[in-house]
């Protein structure tokens, strides 16, 4: 909660321009006609576009983002938490390891920060790849398997490399 109030959270922005109409045409094939934008790949390349159109035909788009933003945002800490306790076998230290993480920084020459201030498929696609490693690490690998075959339907981009740690 205190890194959604210090970074703060947004709709309608960044990758949402692209996948919130993928939704809403999930929802009304007649929306969009003869769009180049929905013969992409990306286009149906994660459930999450699937999943977003079942749950807002019922409830408000804004409404359903909004919750799975904060969600999908503590899982992501409980899985640093867990990450750093598996490096470091320290209490303390995991819970220290989150300071960092309440201010997004920008990952290494991209536009792409450690957490989006947005609700999005690469967030879900984040919090898979860290409880994948925190498994990995555990020697659990069956788990770590599992959640990484289960990442690859909501952001392939997020699990593709890291799957070649599992024979290592």
């Amino acid at each position: 909660l205190i890194s959604t109030f210090v970074s703060g959270y947004q709709f309608a922005v960044s990758d949402q321009e692209i996948f919130i109409p993928y939704i809403l045409k999930l929802q009304d094939p007649t929306l969009f006609q003869d769009d180049l934008l929905f013969s992409q790949f990306s286009a149906n390349a994660s459930f999450f576009y699937q999943i977003m159109a079942f749950l807002t035909k019922s409830f408000d788009m804004e409404i359903i983002f909004f919750l799975g933003y904060l969600t999908v945002k503590g899982f992501f800490f409980i899985g640093i938490y867990y990450l750093a306790k598996a490096f470091f076998k320290n209490k303390e230290i995991a819970y220290l390891s989150l300071l960092p993480f309440l201010i997004p920084k920008f990952i290494g020459g991209t536009a792409t920060y450690t957490f989006d201030s947005f609700f999005g498929y690469r967030s879900v696609g984040m919090v898979f790849l860290v409880f994948y490693l925190i498994f990995l690490l555990r020697k659990e690998f069956i788990k770590s398997c599992l959640i990484a075959g289960i990442g690859l339907f909501f952001h392939p981009l997020s699990i593709i490399p890291s799957l070649l740690l599992v024979p290592v």
